[in-house]
C-alpha cells in the first residue's frame, strides 16, 4: 500500500488537469523575478516554440511567476485553473527561485478585505482560496496560517445543504464542469490543512454533509473516482482501500507512453459528458 500511495502522489497533478506545457521566455542569469508592478505578459504558448536542451528549474519558477501575476494583474480573480494549481506547486521551487509572496497575498486579500463583512457570494470562489492558501501551508510554513483558518471557515459558510458548493459549469473539465470535482477539492483540501483543522468542530459538520453528497452522487468517470481516491488518504470514510487500489490500477492502465496522462481518456467513460 505504500508504493500505491506514493503512486498516486506521482498521479496528482494529471489528476487534477494541471498538464503543464511550458514555454520559457529568455532571462538573464541576473535579471530581477517578477513581479506585479512589472509582470510582462507570457504571450501565447505555441507548439513552434523551441525546446530547451536541459531542464531548469529558475526558467520554468520565471515562467510560473510571469503566468500566475499575468493573469492576477489582469483578469483580477483568483481561479481554479491558473493561480491555485500555481499555489500548489510553486513552493518546490523556492530553494531555486523564491516568488515575490504577492499571489499568496491576492488569495488572503479575498479573506481579508473581499469578505471582510459578508462570505463568499459565490461557492466556487470560497474553496479555490481555501485550497490555494491551504497547500500553499502545507508546502512552505507547516502550519495552518490564521488567514487560512479564516478562509477554510468561510468555505463552510457557503456549503449547501446537499454537501456541494455552487461550482463553475464552463464545459472545461475538470475543474470548471460539475459539482463534484469542487466537493472531492474540499475534502482533500481539509485533508491537507495542517494543526488537524479536520478534527475542528466546523470541519466535522462540513465534512459529515461531504460524505453525504459522495454516497448519493456516484462518480461518474476515472477522474472523480481518482480524485475521490485521493482524497480518501486523508479523509476517512470516502473510499475503501479495495476501491482505491482499483482506482490507481485503472489510472496506471491509462499511462501514456510519454509518462503522462490525457484527461479526455480520465473522462472518457462519463457517458453525459
Amino acid at each position: 500500500m505504500h508504493r500505491k500511495a506514493r503512486l498516486l502522489r506521482i498521479l496528482a497533478c494529471s489528476v487534477m488537469g494541471w498538464c503543464l506545457t511550458l514555454t520559457i521566455p529568455c532571462y538573464g542569469q541576473n535579471e530581477e523575478p517578477a513581479i506585479l508592478a512589472n509582470v510582462a505578459d507570457p504571450g501565447r504558448i505555441s507548439s513552434e516554440e523551441p525546446i530547451v536542451k536541459n531542464f531548469s528549474a529558475e526558467k520554468a519558477a520565471r515562467y510560473l511567476d510571469t503566468a500566475a501575476l499575468h493573469w492576477a494583474g489582469t483578469h483580477k480573480c483568483v481561479s481554479c485553473h491558473t493561480d491555485m494549481g500555481y499555489l500548489f506547486a510553486r513552493p518546490a521551487l523556492n530553494p531555486t527561485l523564491p516568488d515575490s509572496g504577492e499571489v499568496r497575498a491576492f488569495y488572503e486579500r479575498y479573506v481579508t478585505e473581499t469578505w471582510k463583512d459578508e462570505p463568499p457570494s459565490q461557492g466556487v470562489h470560497a474553496v479555490v482560496v481555501a485550497s490555494g492558501l491551504t497547500f500553499n501551508d502545507a508546502q512552505t510554513t507547516g502550519k495552518l496560517h490564521e488567514v487560512t483558518r479564516r478562509a477554510l471557515d468561510l468555505m463552510w459558510k457557503v456549503q449547501r445543504e446537499d454537501g456541494s458548493w455552487q461550482w463553475l459549469k464552463c464545459g472545461w473539465p475538470p475543474m470548471e464542469s460539475d459539482e463534484h470535482y469542487g466537493v472531492t477539492l474540499a475534502a482533500l483540501t481539509v485533508g491537507m490543512a495542517p494543526e488537524k483543522y479536520a478534527e475542528t468542530e466546523a470541519a466535522r459538520a462540513g465534512l459529515k454533509k461531504v460524505r453525504s453528497y459522495l454516497e448519493n452522487n456516484q462518480p461518474l468517470s476515472l477522474h472523480h473516482r481518482a480524485m475521490v481516491a485521493w482524497a480518501s488518504q486523508r479523509i476517512h470514510g470516502l473510499m475503501s482501500d479495495q476501491q482505491r487500489a482499483e482506482t490507481l490500477e485503472e489510472l496506471l492502465s491509462l499511462q501514456r507512453p510519454d509518462a503522462g496522462w490525457s484527461t479526455p481518456g480520465l473522462l472518457a467513460d462519463w457517458k453525459e459528458f
